[in-house]
């Protein structure tokens, strides 16, 4: 007796990565501390990402190193990755990731597509954590 499925193999990856993605915006709403970073509520003053010197919450820049010193969402970061790929870093301002990101997703999308749903749940995770 052999088993047979109704469903085509590329039906069965879309759910999939339907049930992946449900279950890690599931995540995101329980878990807050992931939208928000916590930090002290009345310093002026916040560690740049780069060289960790102290700069102005008002600085655009760090004064030491030039870096960019604004506050991205990871949550809106994710959604922007889920629906748009490589957008999510490129909100984050990683523009060589999600360039790194769109190139290989096209290559392998080229070789195997099937494994292109790999690649995007890892551009999407690159974009929630970066």
């Amino acid at each position: 007796m052999a088993l047979t499925s109704q469903y085509s193999s590329a039906e069965m990856v879309m759910f999939g990565l339907l049930v992946v993605c449900l279950i890690a915006a599931l995540v995101l709403i329980v878990r807050p501390s992931f939208w928000k970073k916590s930090r002290p509520k009345r310093s002026p003053l916040h560690p740049c990402p780069d060289c960790g010197q102290q700069v102005s919450k008002n600085a655009d820049r760090c004064p030491h190193c030039g870096a960019r010193t604004a506050e991205f969402s990871d949550g809106l970061a994710f959604f922007l990755a889920f629906l748009f790929g490589p957008v999510g870093l490129w909100y984050k301002q990683r523009w060589a990731a999600g360039f790194a990101w769109l190139v290989m997703t096209v290559v392998v999308a080229s070789v195997a597509p099937v494994l292109v749903v790999f690649c995007w749940i890892g551009m999407i995770v690159h974009a929630a954590s970066a």
